[in-house]
């Protein structure tokens, strides 16, 4: 009869609340990097060769996160990290072992020092980043 609550609750739309839905959906985006990334780092060189490293990466993904850029429109306003720059740069002159590195340790000093970050929100963010970066790799390879 308790599974049939359960059953119920679940399809009438009962959703989870709090840090525990967060903590959960944030396991599920670091298990999907960790399988993409589980391959990615096994691929092969940039094209250009590997003459950047780890912690070149890791740099610019400091840099990106650390001084953000912030646009204000009319009454709004918008605050836009340009991750991307690290990202191309990692993917086109990096190892794919230097671009995970980087990123990893370059946006988590950023999230830590600059950003001062909770716990949850910083595990989000790098498990978020994690996977968007192993995507890109294999769709760049």
């Amino acid at each position: 009869m308790e599974a049939a609550l359960v059953e119920r609750k679940v399809r009438s739309g009962t959703q989870l609340r709090g840090p525990a839905s967060v903590w959960l959906l944030t396991v599920g985006i670091a298990a999907g990097a960790g399988f993409i990334w589980r391959d990615g780092l096994t691929l092969g060189f940039a094209p250009g060769g590997h003459w950047l490293p780890w912690w070149g990466i890791a740099l610019a993904f400091y840099v990106a996160e650390a001084l953000p850029v912030h646009v204000h429109f009319r009454k709004q306003a918008h605050t836009l990290s340009v991750t991307e720059i690290g990202l191309v740069f990692g993917l086109f002159f990096g190892t794919p072992l230097g671009l995970f590195a980087g990123q990893a340790i370059g946006a988590a000093v950023a999230f830590t020092l600059h950003r001062r970050q909770r716990p949850l929100k910083l595990v989000f963010n790098l498990a978020e980043q994690s996977l968007c970066t192993g995507v890109a790799l294999l769709v760049d390879r």
